[in-house]
Protein backbone atom coordinates (compact mmCIF):
# COMPACT_ATOMS: atom_id res chain seq x y z
CA UNK A 1 0.00 0.00 0.00
CA UNK A 2 2.67 2.55 1.05
CA UNK A 3 4.92 1.04 -1.77
CA UNK A 4 2.14 2.85 -4.07
CA UNK A 5 1.80 5.88 -2.72
CA UNK A 6 5.53 6.38 -3.02
CA UNK A 7 5.15 7.94 -7.00
CA UNK A 8 2.65 9.80 -6.23
CA UNK A 9 4.57 11.42 -3.89
CA UNK A 10 7.30 12.04 -6.28
CA UNK A 11 4.81 13.52 -8.87
CA UNK A 12 3.73 15.67 -5.89
CA UNK A 13 6.92 17.24 -5.14
CA UNK A 14 7.83 17.39 -8.59
CA UNK A 15 4.74 19.60 -9.28
CA UNK A 16 4.91 21.75 -6.41
CA UNK A 17 8.66 23.20 -7.34
CA UNK A 18 6.88 23.57 -11.26
CA UNK A 19 3.82 25.22 -10.18
CA UNK A 20 5.74 28.09 -7.74
CA UNK A 21 5.33 29.99 -10.96
CA UNK A 22 1.51 29.92 -10.25
CA UNK A 23 -0.22 32.84 -9.04
CA UNK A 24 -3.72 31.10 -9.22
CA UNK A 25 -5.04 30.31 -5.82
CA UNK A 26 -6.81 26.98 -7.17
CA UNK A 27 -3.40 25.34 -7.90
CA UNK A 28 -2.19 25.90 -4.27
CA UNK A 29 -5.34 25.32 -2.94
CA UNK A 30 -5.65 21.36 -4.87
CA UNK A 31 -2.14 21.10 -4.24
CA UNK A 32 -2.32 21.19 -0.39
CA UNK A 33 -5.43 19.01 -0.46
CA UNK A 34 -3.51 16.21 -2.65
CA UNK A 35 -0.61 16.86 0.00
CA UNK A 36 -2.92 16.26 3.03
CA UNK A 37 -4.50 13.41 1.62
CA UNK A 38 -1.74 11.74 0.43
CA UNK A 39 -0.27 12.24 4.04
CA UNK A 40 -3.52 10.70 5.29
CA UNK A 41 -3.61 7.63 2.91
CA UNK A 42 0.04 7.26 4.32
CA UNK A 43 -0.77 7.55 8.12
CA UNK A 44 -4.12 5.48 7.77
CA UNK A 45 -3.15 3.07 5.53
CA UNK A 46 -6.44 1.90 4.30
CA UNK A 47 -7.63 1.65 0.83
CA UNK A 48 -10.11 4.29 1.00
CA UNK A 49 -7.28 6.73 1.89
CA UNK A 50 -5.18 5.68 -0.86
CA UNK A 51 -8.53 6.21 -3.25
CA UNK A 52 -9.25 9.36 -2.00
CA UNK A 53 -5.29 10.22 -2.71
CA UNK A 54 -5.69 9.74 -6.16
CA UNK A 55 -9.14 11.33 -6.53
CA UNK A 56 -7.32 14.50 -4.90
CA UNK A 57 -4.51 13.87 -7.29
CA UNK A 58 -6.49 13.54 -10.17
CA UNK A 59 -8.19 16.97 -9.70
CA UNK A 60 -4.71 18.72 -8.79
CA UNK A 61 -3.63 17.82 -12.05
CA UNK A 62 -6.45 18.97 -13.96
CA UNK A 63 -5.85 22.06 -11.94
CA UNK A 64 -2.37 22.26 -13.02
CA UNK A 65 -3.04 21.46 -16.86
CA UNK A 66 -5.18 23.97 -16.97
CA UNK A 67 -3.20 26.69 -15.14
CA UNK A 68 -0.08 26.01 -17.36
CA UNK A 69 -2.10 26.53 -20.68
CA UNK A 70 -3.63 29.85 -19.07
CA UNK A 71 0.21 30.65 -18.26
CA UNK A 72 1.28 29.55 -22.19
CA UNK A 73 -1.48 30.93 -24.59
CA UNK A 74 0.89 33.10 -26.49
CA UNK A 75 4.07 30.34 -26.84
CA UNK A 76 3.81 27.19 -28.96
CA UNK A 77 1.80 24.88 -27.08
CA UNK A 78 0.59 21.25 -28.08
CA UNK A 79 0.30 18.08 -26.71
CA UNK A 80 3.41 17.35 -26.69
CA UNK A 81 4.68 20.63 -24.34
CA UNK A 82 1.82 19.79 -21.93
CA UNK A 83 3.45 15.82 -21.64
CA UNK A 84 6.98 17.41 -21.24
CA UNK A 85 6.62 19.67 -18.54
CA UNK A 86 4.49 17.39 -16.48
CA UNK A 87 6.07 14.68 -17.60
CA UNK A 88 2.74 12.88 -18.32
CA UNK A 89 1.50 10.48 -21.30
CA UNK A 90 -0.30 11.72 -23.99
CA UNK A 91 -3.15 9.18 -23.09
CA UNK A 92 -3.18 11.49 -19.24
CA UNK A 93 -3.72 14.99 -20.77
CA UNK A 94 -6.21 13.02 -23.25
CA UNK A 95 -7.89 11.92 -20.23
CA UNK A 96 -8.06 15.13 -18.59
CA UNK A 97 -8.74 17.15 -21.05
CA UNK A 98 -11.43 14.54 -23.07
CA UNK A 99 -14.30 15.82 -20.53
CA UNK A 100 -13.63 19.60 -21.75
CA UNK A 101 -13.50 19.24 -25.57
CA UNK A 102 -10.15 17.45 -25.95
CA UNK A 103 -6.55 18.98 -26.16
CA UNK A 104 -7.21 21.21 -29.51
CA UNK A 105 -10.75 22.13 -29.05
CA UNK A 106 -9.67 23.33 -25.33
CA UNK A 107 -6.35 25.51 -26.35
CA UNK A 108 -8.35 26.71 -29.30
CA UNK A 109 -11.39 28.09 -27.39
CA UNK A 110 -8.77 29.38 -24.17
CA UNK A 111 -6.69 31.13 -27.11
CA UNK A 112 -10.41 32.78 -28.56
CA UNK A 113 -11.12 33.59 -24.90
CA UNK A 114 -7.56 35.40 -23.95
CA UNK A 115 -8.00 37.16 -27.47
CA UNK A 116 -11.42 38.49 -26.44
CA UNK A 117 -10.09 39.90 -23.07
CA UNK A 118 -7.19 41.63 -25.14
CA UNK A 119 -9.28 43.03 -27.21
CA UNK A 120 -11.86 44.29 -24.73
CA UNK A 121 -9.32 45.37 -22.13
CA UNK A 122 -6.76 47.18 -24.26
CA UNK A 123 -6.27 50.51 -23.93
CA UNK A 124 -5.60 51.80 -27.70
CA UNK A 125 -6.00 50.20 -31.16
CA UNK A 126 -4.90 46.70 -31.14
CA UNK A 127 -4.09 44.70 -34.54
CA UNK A 128 -5.91 41.32 -35.46
CA UNK A 129 -3.52 40.00 -37.34
CA UNK A 130 -0.90 41.10 -34.42
CA UNK A 131 -3.71 39.17 -31.89
CA UNK A 132 -3.55 36.13 -34.74
CA UNK A 133 -0.12 35.58 -34.87
CA UNK A 134 0.87 36.61 -30.90
CA UNK A 135 -1.89 33.26 -30.11
CA UNK A 136 -0.42 30.64 -32.44
CA UNK A 137 -3.02 31.08 -35.36
CA UNK A 138 -2.19 30.06 -38.76
CA UNK A 139 -3.62 33.41 -40.57
CA UNK A 140 -5.65 35.85 -39.35
CA UNK A 141 -8.51 34.63 -41.26
CA UNK A 142 -8.42 31.67 -39.48
CA UNK A 143 -8.37 33.23 -36.21
CA UNK A 144 -11.00 35.67 -37.57
CA UNK A 145 -13.77 32.53 -38.23
CA UNK A 146 -12.89 30.40 -35.59
CA UNK A 147 -13.57 33.76 -33.14
CA UNK A 148 -16.80 34.33 -35.06
CA UNK A 149 -17.86 30.92 -34.70
CA UNK A 150 -16.99 30.83 -30.80
CA UNK A 151 -18.76 34.63 -30.46
CA UNK A 152 -20.95 35.28 -33.12
CA UNK A 153 -19.23 38.47 -34.03
CA UNK A 154 -16.00 39.05 -35.74
CA UNK A 155 -13.12 40.37 -33.98
CA UNK A 156 -13.08 43.56 -35.67
CA UNK A 157 -16.47 43.75 -34.94
CA UNK A 158 -16.20 43.59 -31.16
CA UNK A 159 -13.48 46.11 -31.39
CA UNK A 160 -15.94 48.70 -33.17
CA UNK A 161 -18.24 48.22 -30.58
CA UNK A 162 -15.71 48.49 -27.50
CA UNK A 163 -14.32 51.68 -29.32
CA UNK A 164 -18.13 53.01 -29.82
CA UNK A 165 -18.93 51.98 -26.02
CA UNK A 166 -15.85 54.20 -25.10
CA UNK A 167 -16.42 56.93 -27.45
CA UNK A 168 -20.50 57.24 -25.99
CA UNK A 169 -19.31 56.83 -22.64
CA UNK A 170 -17.03 60.09 -22.84
CA UNK A 171 -19.40 62.05 -24.48
CA UNK A 172 -21.19 64.76 -22.62
CA UNK A 173 -24.11 64.58 -21.07
CA UNK A 174 -27.14 66.87 -22.34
Amino acid sequence: LIGSLSPLFGNLLSRCIDERKSDDPRVWESLITSVQALFLATVAGSRVEVEHARSAMKMEREIAIKDFIERNLERELDIESICSHFQISRSTVYNVLEPLGGVYNYLRHRRLEHARRLILESSSTISMKAIAYLLKFRTPEEFSRAFKRQFGTSPRELLADRNRYHRDSKAPNS
